[in-house]
């Protein structure tokens, strides 16, 4: 696998950006272009920015909950509709509806780009439990995309368990490890990296940065409250 994107950019990275956006909004007309370029621009750059709700307002809420940045700004604070099993779907007040799979993102809407589906040919290591699975543990998966349509991308991944990282989410913190997924998807050439906060006891991912598209920056998932049933 060739090495893979970073968590963080730099200057000269949100320059790029920003000029990259300039030209383009300037001269193109593409709806799906556009509207990555304004999610990019309008979430990747400026200060961190703090989530509104205290602690005590997420453990008073009764509705299990995550937050959603891209780079430093708080996207969506999404609430969890509907479980079927290990399938997860969390929805925002504006509409976007992420859905996850034993932690992973199997599902999105409305998104710039959106994954239509997602099944593992071996077994998804998050659905094994991270705090299962050792360095150099692989995995392959079929991921499907709309708007582009492209079916049966071919994803293969390989884990690496970083050590103890504990963190920090409102005003908690939870003694975690960090796994590292490394991904490489073979017919676009793209590689990228996958990383996901879980407590060792459990398995349970409190936070994660996960890339739906290569054209906009991965989302920074974050557990602000989980179901009963994973507590």
């Amino acid at each position: 696998m060739k090495p893979a994107n970073r968590l963080a950019g730099s200057v000269s990275r949100r320059a790029v950006l920003v000029s990259t956006a300039a030209a383009l909004l300037a001269g193109c007309g593409d709806s799906t272009v556009l509207s990555a370029l304004k999610f990019s621009y309008d979430f990747a750059l400026g200060e961190e920015v703090e989530n509104p709700l205290t602690r005590a307002q997420i453990d008073d809420n009764p509705y299990a909950r995550i937050e959603v940045r891209v780079g430093k700004r708080v996207f969506a604070v999404l609430v969890l509709e509907e479980r079927a099993g290990p399938d997860l779907l969390w929805r925002s007040a504006d509409n976007r509806i992420l859905q996850t799979r034993s932690w992973r993102l199997v599902k999105t809407a409305n998104l710039p780009t959106d994954i239509a589906g997602t099944e593992f040919v071996s077994p998804d290591p998050l659905a094994v439990g991270l705090h299962h699975v050792s360095s150099g543990t692989q995995a392959k998966r079929i991921v499907d995309f709309r708007d582009p349509v492209r079916y049966g991308r071919v994803v293969r991944s390989r884990f690496d368990d970083l050590g103890i990282r504990p963190v920090t989410i409102v005003g908690r913190t939870y003694p975690t490890r960090l796994m590292r997924e490394v991904n490489h998807v073979e017919v676009e050439d793209w590689d990228y990296e996958n990383f996901y906060w879980f407590d060792p006891a459990t398995g349970i991912v409190w936070r994660s940065v996960q890339h739906v598209d290569r054209s906009f920056p991965p989302l920074r998932i974050s557990v602000l409250k989980p179901p009963a049933a994973d507590v």
